[in-house]
């Protein structure tokens, strides 16, 4: 207590999956994968959050085998809110949830996985006043993870890139080649942005294969529009062709997300490379190259009580 009376402090929580929370800047690793429970104090009635679902993997680029190999589409990236303001009611327990980022897509094998969904709900009879989602009974917050990114396929003529991965909300990648685009039907107010396609291979006997595309514009995005400026919002590089006669296309760049990633696609015939941050989309193989995970998701509270 200070002199005169209580003071108002500001608190933080950061819930990072594989790492734990971070409790104004102090770690608490004892669970490091959560879900983890949140409590109110007596005198917090309102939070604000930052937060996103998981990214979808990248494609994987045609195997071997083709003449004409297609680049992997990239994974589409989470949904997410910026200081996003929640009414919570005081010593009532909320638990958080982290999404995992989707694998990435393997050469021949596996293919990329859709990233999880990153929720904050009641474990009380007291809901979160937000409307049902279509998620499940519970009503709460929930994060959408982004769509996989589709594996490229291979062809004797000309090979197609795979498409971008599904946006975070179930929305539809790029096709072949080019960015994504999307529309909205569940939590239109949230935004969030799809993966591009994987260029398509070249013809057989021409010399280079096509480029990937890039990720997908960023809908319904007034709740960055005052920090637009200083995010790059293609922070996920798109593969080139191959332009040594083999004809493999680029793969897809990853979705976009205000918490970086910078995952590299790969160009033709190379693997494409993971990102850091949370949110984003892994971008695809080039043709006969693996895609890149999606990054995980993350939650940051902020609120105010007093000491």
């Amino acid at each position: 207590m200070s002199l005169g009376g209580p003071r108002v402090k500001q608190r933080h929580l950061e819930y990072i999956r594989g790492v734990g929370v971070y409790i104004d800047g102090v770690l608490d690793n004892s669970s490091p994968n959560g879900p983890w429970d949140f409590v109110p104090p007596p005198d917090c009635t309102l939070i604000e959050v930052d937060a996103t679902g998981a990214g979808g993997g990248g494609g994987a680029g045609a195997a071997t085998g083709q003449v004409s190999r297609g680049g992997g589409g990239g994974g589409g990236a989470g949904q997410f809110v910026l200081a996003m303001p929640m009414a919570v009611v005081p010593g009532l327990t909320y638990r958080v949830t982290i999404g995992a980022g989707g694998s990435g897509g393997v050469v021949g094998g596996a293919a990329a996985a859709d990233g999880g969904i990153t929720s904050i709900t009641s474990t009380s009879s007291i809901p979160i006043p937000f409307p049902s989602s279509a998620v499940g009974s519970d009503r709460g917050l929930y994060l959408r993870g982004g769509g996989a990114g589709a594996a490229g396929t291979g062809a004797a003529a000309t090979g197609a890139g795979g498409a971008g991965g599904a946006a975070g909300n179930g929305q539809a990648g790029g096709a072949a080649g080019a960015n994504g685009t999307l529309t909205t039907t569940d939590f239109p107010q949230l935004p969030f942005a799809s993966g591009g396609g994987g260029g398509s291979g070249g013809a057989n006997g021409t010399t280079a294969g096509a480029n990937g595309g890039g990720n997908g514009a960023v809908t319904n995005n007034a709740a960055i529009a005052f920090v637009s400026g200083s995010y790059d919002q293609t922070n996920s590089t798109r593969g080139t062709g191959n332009q040594n006669g083999t004809s493999f296309g680029g793969g897809g760049a990853g979705g976009w997300s205000p918490w970086g990633g910078a995952s590299v696609a790969g160009n033709g015939n190379a693997a494409a490379t993971a990102g850091s941050g949370y949110g984003g989309g892994g971008s695809g193989g080039g043709g006969n190259g693996a895609g890149a995970p999606g990054l995980d998701g993350y939650v940051c509270i902020t609120f105010w009580s007093h000491d």
